[in-house]
């Protein structure tokens, strides 16, 4: 399931953001202003600067690790040349990548983790995929309706979808 959703949202980079061979992972902490406290994030660069930039966003309850597990590198490595660089943001546990009561996240995305991955990566930020599994394919869609000119192409796969953030759930606190 989640090979198939890194294979689309690959191919929707390649096709709308262009491309152009090993994948090496590398485990950064994002030291987040908007959010008061660090979170590890990981990159995949397949090498060589000026790549298009696919950040993939989480599901709920989950973490980067989920997709880094799940064959990307394989995947990335088999494109070779075409392969863009990617930036798998840690959302937390039920963000939904929006600004809410409990932090800033949507703003932590496009403000802080995609211009961190941009510089870690060299990628090319007139070049930028956004995609997501459940929870973080509500995050990719809402993400890239409030900057659709930000992103070249956007894809999630099972997406938990919302009218808008403040309908997504929360945790609530046991008394």
């Amino acid at each position: 399931m989640i090979r198939a959703l890194v294979v689309t949202v690959v191919a929707a980079v390649l096709a709308g953001c262009g491309g152009d061979g090993g994948a090496e992972l590398e485990r950064f902490a994002l030291e987040r202003r908007l959010l008061g406290r660090s979170l590890e994030q990981i990159t995949v660069d397949p090498g060589g600067s000026g790549r298009p930039l696919l950040v993939l966003l989480h599901g709920r309850g989950g973490s980067p690790d989920d997709i880094a597990s799940y064959g990307l590198r394989a995947e990335l490595e088999r494109l070779g040349d075409r392969a863009p660089a990617v930036l798998l943001v840690n959302g937390g546990d039920h963000s939904y990548y929006h600004d809410r009561a409990d932090g800033r996240w949507g703003s932590y995305v496009l403000d802080e983790a995609i211009p961190a991955g941009i510089r870690r990566l060299r990628a090319d930020g007139r070049r930028v995929a956004i995609g997501g599994f459940s929870m973080g394919g509500f995050g990719a869609f809402d993400l890239a309706r409030l900057r659709p000119r930000q992103f070249c192409a956007v894809g999630g796969h099972s997406p938990a979808l919302w009218r808008t953030g403040g309908e997504t759930p929360e945790l609530r606190r046991a008394t």
